[in-house]
């Protein structure tokens, strides 16, 4: 049914939303409004929140970091370059809230060092330097001071301080400080054409050219890197001297051409001997020819005679004597800038000699002569014919010497003379007997020569005839004789055998004289019988007898010895003795036994052996008897206890007699310990306790006491508890029955039934109720005991199975029962409550977290309850829609930063850039419009966003900018040579820089560290620091296009 509504009331409803128009009306209107959207200040200005520019409508100004920040900036917040800030009211009620971009203008940029290179000082002008920026300013001084004209001429090594200017504001900005370096480099001036010496032991280097100014010489006039000063020069060769100020050094270049003249060479000094006899015949000389090693021709000959024909020097020698000699010429070589060189001949005239020798000979035949000198007493040399003294025939030779060509020297003779000669004559030696002490060889003969033998001495060690050469000591015209001498063998004295003998016995005595008739003496002289053993006696032959020293050994045998009679008493259950123990004496081992024991040893068993008489046999070794003794033995017969058992009673069994319980067939008699309340062997188990009972007999002769043993073990009854119950709910967890029986029952019972645990556990979700027997089972002689559980169960309440469920903060509302999982029951309670008062879940006004569905339970049964948890995932935000205007030769943007609002990361652009990513790069990305698409969850559906990118193709061109110098001090300002945009436009370049030798210092690329000053190789100072002075550098693009780049920086430390 529907309610009608009177006129009246629809006016007044309509007035009150009329009403509500015009209040949120009036609150919009209250926002602030931004009528410059971009606003500009300079880092001079230090900005704050405070000098943001808004109008105040009524409501206040409040300023916030983000468009939907909760948290105000204060007034004295500094102001972020680049940064966007948001005002709104100071109710902050404004739906959308003005944006304001700013945008804070520091100082230009530009090298921190540089360089102005100019030929002339007033070249140098404040137009010279470099900074980026608007409406450049330049200054000597970091603050105040008045901006310097264009045309000021800079100062060397002053610092210089550049602002720019904002182009909305007109404000100045902080100052970039460059220092300055004037470098003053005109053309070098000097002689075009150079000559030099070319001294191979100092030739002329680049370091001996001369040029105006410091100066770096090259090999071409575009060369780059300088040639090393110690570079020799070559003639005909054009170099090029550059003026260099580091880091400047002029552009033009003076060549000069290098000529090299050889140095003066007038050889080396030579010499002429001319014998007198020789002049006649060749008078005429040529001095040049004389003179050593490869003189040059233009040199002039001085002298003591005048020379024709230049350079050879022609002289005529036929006024030249011995008695004016020597004779000195002088050749002397000059040019123009090389030292003069002088050498000179000098001539000998010499009178010819006649050769003078000492006369050599007589020499005996045969034997070895002198040798004919090949140089005169008075220095002549020559060779002699024949060449060699013959001794080989009796007579007197002549021998021709004739002198070498070239010396002054006539031809001469010598006679020698070959004489026989005599045979030495000895007096015969020996015989001797072998190792006797022989004669001595004479070393004079009996005619008076002298010599040595060989062998030197008669050695009598071999039998036999030996032979000994005689030969002449030199100096004798004698001849090589020989002597035999005879060696004859020894006798061996033979004896007859003495011995053996008993220890002690009477011994022989040793013959003196062998039964061969050879006397001498023994050692030891007489045969002792005191020790046991075989002893070697030594007879040594007198003096003068042709015989050998022998030996005879003589054998000492041991008297045997059984020991002295003994007694054994022993026991019939004793261990076996040795009788041998039972010995008097100290008996030797090794005898006999009789009569024979069982053990076929002296080893007397008491159980197998009879008591009686042994005897102890040891025999002796010829020539000594045997030794006897005897142990009688006497055996004693052992007591019978019985052997040890064990007697099983129960607490109630009757009363029993232990000695019936022993083992074997024990002797009555004896006593039982510990005493039992019998008095007796009887065991009551009602009053005696358990344990171990001893019964004993008493020693007997040779015999101990002997004993053995009952162990009587008295068992408990058995104990199952009594009857019990238990009431248990369906999911309740396994119970132990054990622990439901009533009284103290035992361990280790079995149930019956069985249960499905195998043990006594009772597990309500497998087995069934009713009633379970528990069965202990008695040690005999002890029967079993039982006791009884009734089980009782009740079925449990099901809530389900816990579950989870993940839905969108802007989803629709789920019912939670759907995502609990099994087979719940209806009617359950869900805590927290819910908005909705049911199980139905609003993700826009219910919390995540874990809701609980309980179904109550019938005791023994608790109530049961299951879980959902729920999670609610954000909606994604891709941000705003943006623009983004490039340049066609710009660096990549990455389009993240162009999209409005706050969006999440980690989404996915379409169509896909080159980089693979966000990065647009205009050399290679299409304009257009691109996605970007951010998915959080399956829960929520994905959000969009785009970014309209425009690219400009009227943009300038981008150049590399190459420093012409840095300072690597450490101060993190200009400490490492920057290339400016050539990564960007050369991503595969290589750069390697160049010491003024040529030497590469340092080898980089776009993956590599820029270069900070440091050198791998070449002139470094400490820690392999390259040292102030110019580099060079050479910048390969490697693109295909653009052909290499060369140039210079300085490095200022």
């Amino acid at each position: 049914m529907t309610k009608k509504i009177p006129r009246w009331g629809k006016f007044k409803c309509l007035c009150f939303y009329f009403f509500l128009f015009l209040l949120s009306t009036k609150i919009v209107a209250q926002c602030p409004t931004v009528s410059n959207p971009n606003q500009t200040f300079c880092n001079t200005q230090s900005p704050t929140v405070n000098n943001l520019v808004a109008t105040n409508n009524g409501g206040g100004i409040v300023w916030y970091a983000t468009a939907t920040s909760t948290t105000p900036l204060t007034s004295s917040t500094p102001l972020i370059n680049g940064e966007d800030y948001f005002a709104d009211s100071s109710a902050g009620t404004c739906g959308t809230r003005q944006q304001v971009i700013v945008t804070i203008y520091s100082a230009p940029t530009g090298q921190n060092f540089q360089g102005v290179c100019v030929e002339s000082a007033n070249q140098a002008t404040i137009n010279s330097l470099i900074a980026v920026g608007n409406n450049i300013q330049w200054y000597t001084a970091p603050s105040g001071g008045n901006a310097l004209p264009s045309n000021t001429v800079l100062v060397d090594n002053t610092i210089y301080y550049a602002s720019q200017t904002n182009p909305n504001t007109g404000c100045q900005t902080s100052r970039l400080s460059v220092f300055v370096n004037v470098g003053f480099v005109p053309v070098p001036t000097g002689d075009s054409n150079q000559i030099f010496c070319n001294n191979p032991s100092n030739p002329p280097t680049v370091s001996s050219l001369n040029a105006s100014g410091n100066n770096n010489w090259y090999d071409s006039p575009t060369s780059v890197v300088p040639l090393d000063l110690a570079t020799p020069l070559v003639s005909g060769q054009s170099y090029f001297a550059t003026t260099v100020d580091p880091p400047c050094e002029s552009s033009n270049r003076l060549e000069v051409v290098v000529t090299l003249m050889n140095p003066n060479n007038s050889g080396t000094n030579g010499s002429l001997s001319i014998c007198s006899s020789q002049i006649a015949s060749n008078p005429t000389r040529n001095l040049f020819s004389i003179l050593g090693g490869t003189p040059q021709t233009n040199g002039v000959w001085s002298g003591p005679l005048t020379t024709s024909n230049g350079y050879l020097g022609t002289v005529n020698i036929s006024s030249l004597t011995a008695a004016g000699s020597p004779y000195v010429f002088s050749y002397t070589v000059s040019n123009l800038v090389c030292a003069p060189s002088t050498s000179t001949v000098t001539i000998t005239i010499t009178q010819e000699q006649v050769p003078t020798f000492t006369a050599l000979g007589p020499y005996c035949q045969n034997a070895t002569p002198g040798t004919l000198p090949l140089t005169s007493n008075n220095s002549i040399t020559g060779t002699w014919s024949p060449s060699v003294i013959s001794t080989a025939t009796v007579g007197t030779q002549t021998y021709t010497f004739t002198p070498s060509a070239g010396q002054c020297a006539s031809v001469t003779t010598m006679n020698v003379t070959i004489n026989a000669p005599t045979v030495p004559i000895f007096t015969a030696l020996g015989p001797y007997c072998q190792n006797a002490t022989p004669g001595t060889l004479p070393l004079t003969s009996n005619n008076s020569i002298t010599g040595t033998w060989s062998p030197s001495v008669i050695s009598t060690a071999t039998v036999g005839t030996q032979t000994y050469t005689f030969t002449p000591s030199a100096g004798q015209c004698a001849s090589v004789t020989t002597m035999d001498v005879t060696i004859n063998a020894p006798t061996v004295p033979i004896f007859t055998a003495l011995g053996p003998y008993c220890q002690n016995a009477t011994p022989g005595t040793l013959p003196l004289t062998s039964n061969n008739s050879i006397t001498g003496t023994w050692s030891p002289s007489v045969i002792s019988t005191a020790t046991v053993g075989t002893q070697t006696y030594t007879f040594t032959p007198s003096a003068g007898q042709c015989a050998s020293v022998t030996t005879m050994n003589i054998t000492i045998n041991l008297l045997p010895d059984a020991g002295t009679n003994g007694v054994l008493s022993i026991c019939s259950n004793a261990t076996p003795q040795n009788l041998f123990t039972s010995l008097g004496g100290a008996p030797q081992t090794g005898g006999v036994w009789t009569p024979t024991l069982a053990s076929g040893t002296g080893v007397f068993n008491p159980s197998v052996d009879a008591d009686g008489v042994y005897t102890y046999t040891v025999t002796g070794i010829s020539p000594c008897g045997s030794a006897s003794a005897t142990v009688t033995v006497t055996k004693t017969q052992a007591p019978n206890p019985g052997t040890n058992t064990t007697l099983n009673l129960c607490i109630n069994s009757s009363s029993a007699d232990l000695f019936t319980s022993l083992g074997g067939t024990p002797q009555t008699g004896g006593v039982w310990s510990p005493a039992l309340s019998s008095g007796t062997g009887v065991f009551n188990p009602s009053t005696d306790m358990a344990g171990l009972y001893t019964y004993t007999l008493a020693a007997t002769g040779a015999c101990p006491a002997q004993s053995a043993s009952v162990n009587v073990i008295v068992n408990p009854l058995p104990n199952a508890g009594t009857n019990g119950t238990l009431s248990i709910c369906s999911n309740a967890t396994p119970q132990n029955l054990f622990a439901s029986l009533g009284g103290t029952p035992q361990l280790g019972g079995v149930w019956t039934p069985a249960l499905a645990s195998g043990t006594g556990v009772f597990n309500p979700s497998v087995d069934a109720d009713g009633v379970y027997t528990y069965t202990v089972t008695g040690i005999a002689p002890c029967g079993n005991a039982t006791a009884t559980v009734t089980v009782t169960k009740t079925q449990a309440p099901n809530s389900g199975v816990s579950g989870t469920l993940n839905v969108c903060s802007n989803g629709t509302s789920q019912d939670l029962y759907a995502s609990l999982g099994g087979s719940p029951q209806a009617g359950g309670i869900w805590s927290p409550s819910l908005s909705s008062g049911t199980g139905v879940f609003n993700p826009t006004v219910d919390a995540a977290g874990v809701y609980t569905y309980t179904v109550s339970g019938t005791a023994p049964c608790s109530s049961l309850g299951s879980t959902v948890t729920v999670s609610i995932s954000q909606a994604p935000n891709a941000g705003t829609d943006g623009v983004l205007t490039i340049c066609s030769n710009g660096k990549p943007k990455d389009l993240f930063l162009y999209l409005g609002g706050t969006p999440q990361s980690g989404g996915v652009w379409s169509p896909s850039l080159s980089s693979g990513t966000g990065i647009f790069n205009p050399a290679v990305d299409t304009a257009g419009i691109y996605t970007y698409t951010v998915v959080t969850s399956s829960a929520c559906v994905p959000g969009q966003a785009t970014v309209n990118v425009t690219v400009d193709t009227t943009c300038p061109a981008i150049e590399i900018i190459a420093p012409d110098g840095f300072s690597p001090n450490g101060d993190t300002v200009n400490d490492e040579f920057v290339v400016q945009n050539l990564a960007d436009l050369y991503p595969n370049f290589t750069l390697k820089i160049y010491n003024r030798y040529g030497n590469v210092l340092y080898e980089g690329n776009s993956s590599t560290p820029n270069w900070n000053g440091k050198a791998s190789q070449g002139m470094t100072m400490g820690e392999g620091l390259a040292p102030t002075g110019v580099y060079f550098y050479v910048i390969e693009f490697n693109d295909g296009v653009r052909k290499p780049l060369q140039g210079r920086v300085y490095l200022s430390r």
